[in-house]
């Protein structure tokens, strides 16, 4: 079990910035920080959400250690079901990977 520092407002914005433009989500790289700030806002400067949180909104699907795509089991709006929906199947298919 590791933790992760948060990161700075700046710092956060320019990871989930840097991440969409290798993932080629050119809209995610692009956008303006007022676009980003309520992501940053709303889950903090811990990268691991961050992410996620950023992703999904683009289209990103979740996939477990399997490979499979598992928030179509979950809820019918799959990655883009309410943040605590999506938090709540992660940790829950998280533990049944153990």
């Amino acid at each position: 079990h590791y933790s992760l520092s948060g990161l700075d407002r700046p710092d956060a914005l320019r990871l989930v910035r840097q991440e969409a433009h290798l993932r080629h989500l050119p809209d995610l790289a692009a956008a303006g920080d007022d676009e980003l700030v309520p992501i940053y806002d709303a889950v903090g400067g811990n990268p691991l959400p961050l992410l996620t949180e950023a992703l999904r909104g683009e289209g990103a699907v979740l996939r477990d250690g399997r490979g499979h795509w598992f928030m179509t089991d979950e809820h019918e709006l799959a990655e883009l079901a309410p943040r605590d929906v999506v938090a709540r199947a992660i940790w829950r298919r998280s533990l049944s990977m153990r």
